[in-house]
């Protein structure tokens, strides 16, 4: 179907040099700090972001902010579930959700907890992985959070790699590079200041390397597929997409057990 011949799409540089707007799309599981992560990014409490069970995300967020005279677009997506009933519903928003930054994101943050890298998060990180392709893996930066668990004392990226858990993350880092660094959920002022300016320095370094490319890939191409609900011309890539997106997990479980 279509959706075979979308997937190899190439990068596309940005349409006009004018266009200051810096796309940035927050994935991770539920619970992992997405939401008071891109409350950190916008400077003010814009989602919400308490850890309960009421508070989970199902639907897209965005908001925007001005930072040394550029737009910022932060899309939150609802978190990754690890059911296949959910997978579905999950699947759609987010690929809802990424249009939401059309023509596409220049970087997808992927929030991970520090130490709790258990075989949980690396079947999130597999998931998203097989959700957005391998061309996604250039723009993707890793940003920890609960920082805040190790006290007041600096260190080192390296660091919080060490402190993940025994599922120590070293593949997640050797497919997406070095692109990461650690939030402190409770920093206010100029900590917080700080933080953002680590991070947009990180989403710099990645716009400098790929020429202010941004992904672009066939979710763009699903998202009318879905939002046609398997009807009209386009049924059978429905169909195709459907099935691919719900034989994931099975895959992810198999590929854990190796």
């Amino acid at each position: 179907g279509l959706v075979g011949t979308c997937i190899s799409e190439p990068l596309e540089k940005m349409a006009s040099l004018q266009d200051n707007t810096l796309r940035i799309v927050l994935v991770g599981k539920t619970r992992s700090g997405k939401s008071a992560t891109a409350n950190t990014i916008l400077g003010r409490k814009e989602f919400d972001s308490k850890i309960s069970a009421l508070a989970v995300i199902k639907s897209c967020q965005k908001a925007e902010r001005y930072w040394k005279g550029r737009k910022l677009l932060v899309v939150d997506t609802p978190g990754l579930f690890d059911t296949k009933e959910k997978l579905q519903t999950t699947c759609e928003e987010i690929s809802r959700c990424v249009q939401l930054t059309y023509p596409g994101p220049h970087a997808i943050i992927l929030v991970l907890q520090l130490g709790h890298y258990t075989e949980e998060e690396q079947r999130t990180v597999a998931l998203i992985k097989a959700f957005f392709g391998m061309v996604a893996m250039k723009h993707i930066i890793v940003l920890f959070t609960h920082k805040d668990n190790l006290g007041d004392k600096q260190y080192s990226s390296d660091y919080y790699v060490a402190k993940s858990g025994k599922h120590r993350p070293q593949s997640l880092f050797q497919q997406y590079g070095r692109s990461y660094c650690a939030f402190n959920k409770w920093a206010t002022g100029e900590e917080q200041r700080e933080q953002l300016a680590e991070l947009m320095s990180v989403v710099e370094i990645l716009g400098m390397e790929y020429e202010g490319a941004f992904y672009r890939n066939e979710l763009f191409f699903d998202s009318q597929i879905l939002q046609g609900g398997g009807g009209g011309p386009h049924r059978a890539d429905y169909r195709y997409y459907v099935d691919k997106m719900k034989a994931q997990p099975g895959r992810q479980k198999q590929s854990l057990k190796k």
